[in-house]
């Protein structure tokens, strides 16, 4: 027995000797790491997890010779989107900038003067009411329907076109103050700047009658120089009447003037009556303004009407005061036993009717 248990002590200590070599070679394979590699932090951006995210020499040896593994990340910045704030009277609800174009109706015609100084005088009266809201550049709308604007104009007997040039604008919307400016702009009719109309000439018949005494003038004139004869004297020639044909030379004379009398009063006539342009109610135009404008009241007119609103609030208040002041001094209390002394004599005057009676 004490063999038998001599044999399998030796085995275990035997087994023992392995188990401490095997681990003393296993530790000088695997080198001890240090502190700040144990401490590795997101180990799963590497290969292995023996791999160390240092390199470190121990030894003239490098620790971790294993390239790592590296994870590209893209960011995609947001692009911040500033949003400029205007003013708040500077959109389409409160101002119409130039080259705005509404379609619009003529309510009242014209006859346009196409004469010479027509452009100068400009004075033939249009009316247009706009069919729909303003259109302004980039298509936004403006508050424009059913307004009216004014516009005066002049002919072009070339182009047989009435020129408009606005003047005048108009709007009443419910709920809100009235809008009465100056505006200036122009007015197209089929694409073309001028509403296209009747020419119509009436002074034919003026210019003949003018010509015809122009005319009767120069036959008079001649006439009478006809009547005189020529005397040849020491001095040269002369004209001279004889005593026979004077009376036919005054005539003559006479007509003569009277026809350049009459011919100066056709020509100034054929000058009324100069050529137009007709233009009737019911005609499509397309208005365009020339200059922007705010869809407010004038300053004087804004000020104006808020005076007013001042001074019949002040008046209402007076009267209210005034009021309540009389109220005041007419609200008296009379003492009960005045009046059972009233009510007594009423009744004792009322039995004294009855008696009477």
């Amino acid at each position: 027995q004490l063999s038998t248990q001599k044999e399998e002590l030796t085995a275990q200590i035997s087994t023992m000797v392995l188990a401490n070599q095997e681990k003393s070679s296993a530790s000088e394979k695997v080198p001890n790491t240090s502190n700040e590699l144990k401490e590795v932090q997101n180990p799963e951006f590497w290969h292995h997890p023996n791999t160390y995210a240092m390199n470190s020499n121990s030894d003239m040896m490098t620790l971790a010779d294993i390239t790592p593994r590296i994870h590209t990340v893209s960011f995609r910045t947001k692009r911040r989107s500033t949003r400029t704030h205007h003013n708040n009277y500077l959109n389409p609800a409160h101002y119409v900038p130039s080259n705005t174009s509404v379609r619009a109706v003529v309510l009242g015609g014209a006859d346009a003067d196409a004469s010479v100084n027509g452009q100068s005088k400009n004075n033939g009266v249009m009316l247009f009411k706009f069919l729909e809201d303003g259109t302004l550049p980039n298509g936004a709308r403006s508050r424009l329907r059913g307004c009216r604007v004014s516009a005066n104009s002049y002919g072009d007997i070339s182009s047989e076109r009435a020129f408009a040039t606005l003047y005048r604008l108009s709007c009443a919307h419910p709920g809100q103050p009235i809008i009465d400016k100056e505006v200036t702009g122009w007015v197209f009719f089929n694409g073309k700047v001028g509403i296209k109309g009747k020419p119509l000439m009436r002074d034919n018949k003026v210019m003949t009658w003018a010509g015809v005494s122009g005319a009767l003038s120069g036959i008079a004139q001649a006439a009478q120089y006809a009547q005189s004869v020529q005397a040849i004297g020491p001095y040269g020639a002369t004209s001279v009447v004889p005593s026979s044909q004077i009376a036919p030379f005054a005539a003559y004379g006479g007509a003569s003037k009277a026809a350049d009398t009459l011919s100066a009063y056709y020509v100034k006539r054929a000058e009324q009556y100069h050529p137009v342009i007709q233009v009737g109610s019911g005609n499509v135009v397309t208005v365009v303004f020339k200059d922007g404008f705010y869809l407010e009241p004038d300053e004087d007119k804004s000020q104006h009407a808020m005076n007013q609103v001042k001074a019949e609030e002040e008046a209402q208040r007076l009267i209210a005061a005034n009021h309540e002041g009389n109220s005041t001094d007419m609200n008296f209390t009379v003492p009960p036993e005045v009046l059972g002394k009233i009510d007594h004599a009423n009744s004792l005057s009322a039995n004294l009717t009855g008696v009477l009676r």
